[in-house]
């Protein structure tokens, strides 16, 4: 009776004031995901998904930030799939901010994920999301409103939602701004706070006991 949900909450001007990057050839779009480079983050996924979409005529760059033990093998898939000249693994990245101004779109093609702060530092950095629909993934994007959901370890569904985005940049503009809007409202720093001063309170209202002034 007494337990409650308290999303853990990001710094979002962190994010929400980095000027978009320039870096790069005129019309060139990019796709950018961050996580270690293991099994449960589904990487091999999004690179099967740009092979297809490479096969579709779509010419997009990758950017893969994160290490990790199946760096070597990813490496190697994307050499595989001809995609060496256009998937970059940036390793660890110490400045996520930077790394998503860089981006125009976010994917997070996570197998089982439990909050997926990721793709909240996306949403607040004002970029189209598409996550699979695992975890605490299935709540922070809501599907269609605010991001795109795929099931995960489905390549072919991952490529659908990048490239559905992709050819349509006034809907992926609109996901994005309610997707800021979301992490504004629901997962800043302050609501978490507030959120977990509400509770106490509530707890010491139960008890019995008086709260204390606060300051």
């Amino acid at each position: 009776r007494k337990i409650r949900v308290i999303a853990s909450g990001i710094d979002v001007e962190k994010f929400a004031h980095r000027q978009n990057a320039r870096d790069r050839a005129p019309g060139q779009i990019i796709v950018g995901s961050m996580g270690v480079l293991e099994e449960r983050k589904g990487h091999r996924f999004l690179l099967a998904a740009a092979a297809e979409l490479k096969g579709r005529g779509l010419n997009l760059q990758y950017r893969i930030a994160g290490d990790g033990d199946l760096r070597p093998s990813l490496e190697q898939q994307a050499l595989q799939l001809g995609l060496a000249d256009r998937v970059r693994f940036s390793g660890f990245v110490t400045d996520t901010a930077e790394f998503l101004a860089a981006i125009d779109l976010f994917v997070m093609p996570s197998l089982f994920e439990g909050l997926g702060v990721a793709v909240l530092e996306a949403m607040a950095a004002g970029k189209p999301v598409i996550a699979t629909r695992v975890g605490g993934l299935a709540e922070s994007v809501l599907d269609g409103t605010t991001g795109l959901l795929v099931p995960p370890g489905d390549a072919a569904a991952l490529a659908d939602a990048i490239e559905k985005l992709v050819r349509d940049p006034e809907s992926a503009a609109a996901l994005a701004n309610r997707g800021a809007d979301r992490v504004r409202q629901h997962y800043s720093l302050e609501q978490m706070a507030r959120s977990n001063e509400a509770y106490y309170y509530e707890l010491l209202e139960d008890t019995g006991s008086e709260p204390m002034t606060k300051s």
